[in-house]
């Protein structure tokens, strides 16, 4: 989910483990992202938890994320915009979403951006500062260690991704990289494999032109690193995916 943080993480994966049996569990590291502010961490929880069903999960979730004063508007997400519709800027935003107008107001549907390229591209080469090492404070690799236990539980294989990118949100590529060099001995005990295209952009033949944006790839670089990681998948993990029903059905069958 979009923004989504390792705190958020660890209770959407115990959620979805009541309902499914996944081989394989990969988790997004932008997830190493502290949060920059309170305002974008009340956006980011409530995408992350507002869809949960009700449970102790979400309960245990609401309690971890949010502070005591707040609680209400995450067991009843209607409660804090519920007079939206009478205000001033209402019609702004109707028209924004009828009219399809991403850079105001973004996530109205998915938008491939088939042609586009980051337009404000200096160099073409990707570049990354492989220099730096920063660690994870104790109570952030807490989270970590609760999704790395419930993938052994659970006989899961955890896969941890870096997609590569500029900056997005006052993170950029080289502080990511560093905080994922920080977690090579934990990866290490863990039986964690970790693919980090900061720097295997030379192995999958990216650069800057394979952006969208200085935090998004476009099409381009999707297709390179979705064949390079379902490739990694077949090769190392075959086994597991034996055990996948890959068929499609038609509408007549479903």
């Amino acid at each position: 989910m979009s923004d989504t943080r390792i705190e958020q993480i660890a209770y959407q994966l115990e959620e979805c483990l009541k309902y499914q049996s996944p081989q394989i569990v990969t988790i997004e590291l932008f997830s190493l992202k502290d949060f920059a502010d309170a305002d974008n961490k009340v956006a980011v929880v409530h995408k992350a938890l507002d869809t949960m069903r009700f449970s102790k999960t979400k309960v245990d979730a609401i309690n971890y994320n949010v502070g005591t004063e707040d609680k209400l508007e995450y067991y009843l997400p209607i409660a804090k915009f519920h007079t939206r519709w009478k205000e001033d800027d209402i019609n702004k935003y109707i028209s924004n979403a009828l009219n399809n107008d991403y850079e105001l107001i973004p996530y109205y549907g998915y938008h491939a951006t088939i042609a586009q390229t980051y337009s404000r591209i200096e160099n073409e080469k990707y570049v990354i500062d492989n220099s730096e090492i920063c660690y994870l404070d104790e109570e952030r690799l807490e989270c970590l260690d609760r999704i790395t236990q419930l993938c052994k539980e659970n006989d899961i294989k955890l896969i941890y991704v870096a997609t590569p990118y500029i900056e997005q949100g006052g993170f950029t590529n080289s502080e990511q990289n560093a905080y994922i060099k920080g977690l090579d001995e934990y990866t290490l005990e863990n039986d964690i494999d970790v693919l980090n295209y900061h720097l295997l952009h030379d192995e999958i033949d990216f650069d800057n032109t394979d952006l969208r944006d200085k935090g998004h790839l476009n099409i381009g670089g999707a297709v390179k690193l979705t064949n390079h990681f379902s490739n990694y998948i077949k090769e190392h993990y075959s086994d597991l995916l034996s055990e996948c029903d890959w068929d499609y059905k038609d509408e007549s069958e479903k």
